[in-house]
């Protein structure tokens, strides 16, 4: 009897041990295949995109897209040296990405600003995606209702980190607009940074410094942090009551009338 149960457990595990090694195969195989929908895709709409290096590992745990590449569209472009992505794939399931080695806006901007030493996202994947990456697609998704909820970001540039949680949506001409719950450390010192390579003049670094004072406070650890609301609105950032960037314009291409490719 007892030999019995044990092969008979033997062959339930060995059973779902396959099944599951199948599947996981499977979702790793529809990761390539979707990135390179996306790429087909993405240049039918005036975008380029260049994967320098991919591999999907992680087996058995969930499957991790390691990715390399740049994106291009409209004259920004936007360089990526490494990214992960963590996620089953699925609707309504939480997606970790994380660029380790940063994000850079390498044209037409200044990369020395328009960068990030390092970006995490923890993220839903919401219910329903656009079909393309067009301007009729992205309206659509938009006037559904639809959003990305955001459950944790982290995002350093310098001496500065901000971390937070919220929303990200599109506004009325299908720009990134959100409000999040954040907290930064490290600003104090990033205005100094932002004064000594030109990026805010001496008054304005003061007021910004002097209101930061205000609101920052004093952890137990001796850290100095500020809390406040992260705003992205009309394709400005605000951090708090300080305007701290403003953001290109980003330009969708129509499904018969793309954005103009680089």
């Amino acid at each position: 009897m007892m030999r019995f149960l044990v092969l008979t457990l033997g062959a339930v595990f060995s059973f779902v041990l396959v099944f599951y090694t199948a599947l996981w195969f499977w979702m790793a195989a529809h990761i390539y295949d979707e990135v390179d929908d996306f790429i087909r895709d993405a240049q039918q709409h005036g975008m380029t995109v260049i994967i320098r290096d991919m591999e999907v590992k992680g087996y058995p745990m969930l499957p991790e897209a390691h990715v390399s590449g740049r994106i291009s569209a409209d004259d920004i472009v936007v360089d990526i040296p490494a990214l992960l992505v963590r996620s089953l794939f699925l609707p309504n399931k939480p997606i970790y990405i994380e660029a380790p080695e940063g994000v850079f806006v390498a044209e037409p901007a200044d990369k020395a600003i328009w960068s990030l030493s390092r970006l995490v996202v923890d993220a839903i994947i919401p219910e329903y995606l656009p079909a393309t990456i067009t301007h009729e697609d992205l309206t659509q998704w938009r006037d559904a209702g639809n959003k990305i909820v955001i459950n944790q970001f982290e995002a350093q540039k310098e001496s500065l980190t901000i971390s937070g949680s919220g929303n990200l949506e599109l506004d009325d001409l299908l720009q990134p607009t959100g409000a999040f719950n954040a907290k930064t450390t490290g600003h104090m010192d990033f205005m100094i940074w932002l004064q000594q390579h030109g990026y805010i003049k001496t008054r304005e670094a003061m007021l910004a410094s002097t209101i930061m004072t205000g609101l920052s406070k004093t952890s137990e650890e001796g850290e100095t942090y500020m809390e406040a609301i992260l705003t992205l609105q009309n394709r400005t950032l605000f951090v708090g009551p300080l305007k701290v960037a403003q953001l290109p314009m980003l330009v969708w291409g129509w499904r018969h009338q793309p954005a103009r490719p680089l």
